[in-house]
């Protein structure tokens, strides 16, 4: 059952793990940690959260739930009603009928089988191995061998946007020199890590049957000052291990060109993006410089990628949601560029709780 997950599935149970936060209001308990009903489908699709056992877990209920009011999400607060298994929302603007307690459930991945899983894969021996280092962020899943004496840590690392400081702290803290894999969909060209470590994302390196990831020595060992890299390829459940040398240094994250344009059908440039240094031109506005690695740019860069794809009016739910959100952060578009005067000149809102871009695109 544990190695039931096709590649699909795998990535969808990455995705909830990597969305769980903290501090969620529960309905007659303390905070839950995890995922709320109402955001499952996003990661899961039309499944339902139940069918997921045992790799998802009901860990409680919210005393909260998202609500549409004229046209924008918001949450309401819920109570118990007096029929069991049903609540009641607590707002002017709803409906006060008795709807089912699914509505507010809250999930969480099943730690020990995912982290299990994850290590099978990487043929890490995790069930005597595994340590958490930072508690809901940071674990050591064990040592990565490639023979003649030679292995690596490989660490977990959950959330990055949210406890930044802490993780990097932990990791140095612990003396950790290895491979940080990555639970989010980036991996931050510009972060600092500590001497010694290497980053990539989880589903890049476990993505399927054939699994990938580059080393150098120096990750290896820390007192080693040759840069000579090392990749390794693990292949299959069999896990037969490859080591090669090579002088050349590798690139651990796929780079995608800087600057990126959507063109009209008379080849006018009407968007353009620089993911290098966050500018986004739009023609007849001044150029928009953001800061690298933010909610904002996340937000500007998730709309450009729609975008391209040919969708110009995106649900206020959907960039919220895509950009990382945290319980107890903005929820709304509006609190996020709060502080940035300029960016009503280039983002609209186009009724019903969508947005995107201000430009002709017809």
């Amino acid at each position: 059952m544990l190695h039931s997950l096709n590649p699909d599935r795998l990535k969808k149970i990455i995705g909830v793990f990597d969305r769980e936060y903290g501090d969620i209001p529960g309905l007659d308990v303390p905070p839950l940690y995890g995922v709320p009903v109402w955001d499952m489908p996003y990661i899961i699709g039309d499944e339902k959260p139940e069918d997921w056992s045992p790799w998802l877990e009901l860990v409680g209920y919210a005393s909260f739930m998202e609500h549409e009011i004229k046209g924008l999400p918001d949450f309401v607060n819920v109570v118990r009603a007096p029929e069991p298994g049903m609540i009641r929302r607590c707002s002017l603007w709803v409906e006060q009928s008795y709807i089912p307690i699914s509505k507010v459930a809250v999930y969480r991945v099943n730690e020990e089988l995912f982290l299990k899983e994850v290590a099978r894969r990487l043929n890490v021996g995790v069930t005597k191995n595994t340590r958490v280092l930072l508690k809901n962020h940071v674990w050591e899943l064990g040592a990565v061998s490639l023979g003649a004496g030679v292995s690596f840590p490989v660490y977990l690392v959950r959330r990055l946007h949210q406890a930044r400081d802490a993780i990097i702290e932990s990791l140095s803290k612990h003396n950790a020199h290895g491979l940080v894999l990555l639970t989010g969909k980036k991996n931050p060209v510009h972060q600092k890590w500590p001497p010694g470590i290497e980053v990539q994302r989880l589903w890049d390196v476990i993505a399927g049957d054939g699994l990938r990831f580059d080393v150098s020595q120096p990750m290896l060992n820390t007192g080693v000052s040759i840069v000579v890299n090392t990749p390794v390829v693990v292949r299959s459940a069999k896990v037969e291990n490859t080591v090669t040398q090579t002088t050349s240094k590798i690139d651990v994250e796929t780079k995608r060109s800087s600057f990126d344009e959507i063109k009209n059908e008379r080849g006018e440039t009407i968007v353009a993006y620089d993911w290098n240094n966050h500018v986004l031109s739009i023609p007849g506005k001044p150029d928009w410089y953001l800061e690298g690695e933010t909610r904002q740019a996340a937000i500007v860069e998730y709309l450009f990628e729609k975008a391209k794809s040919g969708v110009w009016e995106v649900k206020h739910k959907d960039i919220m949601f895509q950009t990382e959100p945290s319980y107890g952060g903005s929820r709304h578009i509006t609190n996020v560029f709060r502080n940035n005067r300029t960016w009503r000149e280039f983002i609209l809102i186009f009724g019903r709780g969508k947005w995107g871009f201000d430009v002709v695109h017809g």
